[in-house]
C-alpha cells in the first residue's frame, strides 16, 4: 500500500494550550507505537508523526500510554517546542486558535506526513 491508498488521517492542534490531540485510528495505523517523534520541517512545509521503539533524550518523543490508547479518548500530546515551531513555520495562524491538519500515514515507514496546507482553523 502507498501513502496515497492509505486512509486520511487528522490531528488536532490547539495552540492556546500547546497540545495536540492525536486520534486512536492514527496510532493504530501506525502499529500502536510505545513512542512517537512529533518532526516539523519548514523546508518540506510538513508535520510529521514517527513511530518509534524508544525515547532518545533531547528530541521531541512522546510516551503513548497504552492505557489511554484503550480508552474512547484520543491521545492528547502537550509540547509549547511543537506548537511553537508549528506556529513559526505556517505562518498565518493565530496564537490562541485550534486546528485541524489532513494528512496520511505511511505504514511501511511507520509514520503519518501532514502537509501545512491543509491546515484549516476549527471551532472547539
Amino acid at each position: 500500500m502507498s501513502i496515497s491508498d492509505s486512509p486520511t488521517v487528522h490531528i488536532s492542534v490547539d495552540m492556546k494550550k500547546y497540545r495536540m490531540r492525536l486520534h486512536k485510528s492514527t496510532l493504530h495505523l501506525l502499529g500502536d507505537p510505545n513512542y512517537v517523534q512529533l518532526l516539523v520541517s519548514p523546508d518540506h512545509s510538513m508535520v510529521a508523526i514517527r513511530s518509534v521503539k524508544y525515547q532518545y533524550s533531547g528530541d521531541q518523543t512522546h510516551k503513548i500510554n497504552k492505557r489511554q490508547l484503550a480508552s474512547d479518548n484520543s491521545i492528547e500530546i502537550y509540547s509549547r517546542l511543537f506548537t511553537q515551531l508549528l506556529l513559526s513555520t505556517a505562518g498565518v495562524m493565530d496564537a490562541k486558535a485550534l486546528y485541524r491538519l489532513t494528512g496520511r500515514v505511511c505504514r511501511e515507514r511507520g509514520v503519518a506526513l501532514f502537509p501545512l496546507k491543509t491546515i484549516e482553523a476549527i471551532e472547539e
